[in-house]
């Protein structure tokens, strides 16, 4: 799973004009948190609650664009 999102970032970043891109990172970090928070209990709702707090209401621009799409 790790080495999927990596390639993603490798691809995203060599697709584009060097100089005009900027990579941000954090949307990664947020998702690997929420997910070991989702992993701690097994009620759905609490789960939810960790992907929307943790993950989605922590996106970056791109990653609010690209759940767009």
């Amino acid at each position: 799973m790790r080495q999927s999102i990596l390639q993603l970032v490798f691809v995203a970043a060599t697709s584009t004009v060097f100089g005009q891109t900027k990579i941000f990172t954090s949307d990664i970090d947020n998702f690997w948190t929420a997910y070991d928070s989702v992993q701690t209990t097994e009620d759905t709702i609490k789960q939810l609650e960790f992907i929307q707090k943790l993950y989605l209401d922590k996106a970056s621009s791109g990653l609010k664009e690209f759940m767009e799409i």
